[in-house]
């Protein structure tokens, strides 16, 4: 062996086999996000209100506005509007009469004097009420044709439920002409009212 190739394959046989380079670990896998569901529309609903309350309604008792009938002499419709202090009211009828062929329209303020209790009802009163009010009455009777404008002097007794929106009344209203003539008329009747409650 020359000694060139001697010194190749020592040289050879003193060099160490290269190392292989290091293998760096892979990285960690990113967590996959879990999936969410595509989010559901909130549809908010609105309350249902309450139907507002009708503005005319049976009142529980005899108060506010009353409509009813009035019969004996004249006959017609009567209205009547109580106060929140029951002791105060006002009354209109609009009334006709078949006999004098006239018709007739009064208006009149009521007070009530005393009110009564039923000693065997004690669910019931009795009002004494007297008032002062205008009539005006025109016909085409022959015995008084004339229009006539007069005062009229109630006085009567009603009946009061104290849990029902019923009146019932009996009157009696003198009158007094004025114009054109003075001549002294006197009503007469009983009626019923019914009442009804008025929201503001």
């Amino acid at each position: 062996m020359s000694p060139l190739l001697f010194a190749c394959a020592f040289a050879f046989a003193q060099d160490p086999a290269p190392e292989a380079p290091p293998v760096e670990p892979a990285p960690p896998a990113e967590p996959t996000p879990a999936e969410v569901p595509p989010a559901v529309p909130v549809v908010e609903v609105a309350p249902e209100e309450a139907p507002s309350p009708s503005p005319i309604q049976l009142a529980e008792r005899p108060e506010g506005l009353g409509v009813g009938v009035l019969l004996g002499a004249p006959t017609g419709l009567s209205v009547a509007y109580r106060f929140d202090d029951p002791r105060h009211a006002v009354a209109a009828g609009l009334a006709w009469s078949v006999s004098s062929r006239d018709v007739q329209v009064h208006l009149d303020y009521q007070l009530v004097l005393q009110r009564y209790e039923s000693v065997e009802v004690d669910t019931v009163d009795f009002p004494l009420y007297i008032g002062v009010g205008a009539r005006f009455r025109a016909g085409d009777s022959p015995y008084r044709n004339d229009p006539n404008f007069g005062l009229r002097v109630p006085f009567g007794v009603a009946v009061h439920p104290k849990s029902l929106p019923i009146e019932g009344f009996v009157e009696v209203a003198p009158i007094v002409g004025l114009f054109p003539d003075t001549t002294v008329y006197v009503d007469a009747g009983f009626g019923v009212r019914v009442y009804f409650g008025v929201n503001g």
